[in-house]
């Protein structure tokens, strides 16, 4: 008679699949809490903040799933150690670090109050452009109310000039 075997993700579930040691389904971040799963990816390099280095959007921002749902990771922080977030509000970061997740720099606003707070800190404008072009008055044109860079605008024809020869 064989011994008992069970999942090793700590549901506590008897495993019957002989060859592996977790449940069909089953994997041991599954049952880990959010703390234990934040921390496993996060560095602590940058002065105070706890920086994610798990999935993120291209803005910086973290992405983690947990309990079968996607969200930010500065969200899940918040909601863990804070508390809920009002509906209609927005997680900022005092930081303005996008991968941090560290409680203390995070704090509830709408998107006004995040604007606000983004131009007293002088971030309202780029000094230069994603492809590191700098945005002074002779290289920025408006394009539907937004601020374009006139370098990458040129760049972007010759490619599609060239492109179509």
């Amino acid at each position: 008679m064989s011994a008992i075997a069970y999942c090793e993700c700590g549901c506590g579930e008897k495993n019957t699949r002989k060859e592996y040691t977790y449940r069909q389904g089953h994997s041991p971040k599954e049952n880990q809490s959010l703390f234990a799963r934040l921390i496993s990816k996060t560095e602590y390099d940058n002065g105070d903040c706890w920086e994610w280095k798990g999935k993120h959007i291209p803005a910086g921002y973290g992405r983690i799933s947990y309990k079968g749902t996607e969200g930010y990771v500065h969200r899940y922080s918040y909601v863990e150690f804070v508390g809920e977030i009002p509906e209609n509000q927005h997680v900022c970061h005092h930081c303005d670090n996008p991968p941090c997740w560290n409680p203390d720099h995070l704090f509830v606003g709408t998107h006004q109050d995040n604007m606000i707070d983004k131009s007293k800190k002088g971030r309202t404008w780029r000094e230069k452009c994603l492809r590191g072009h700098v945005l002074d008055e002779e290289n920025i044109y408006v394009w539907s109310g937004v601020r374009r860079c006139k370098e990458c605008a040129r760049n972007w024809k010759k490619e599609r000039v060239s492109n179509d020869l």
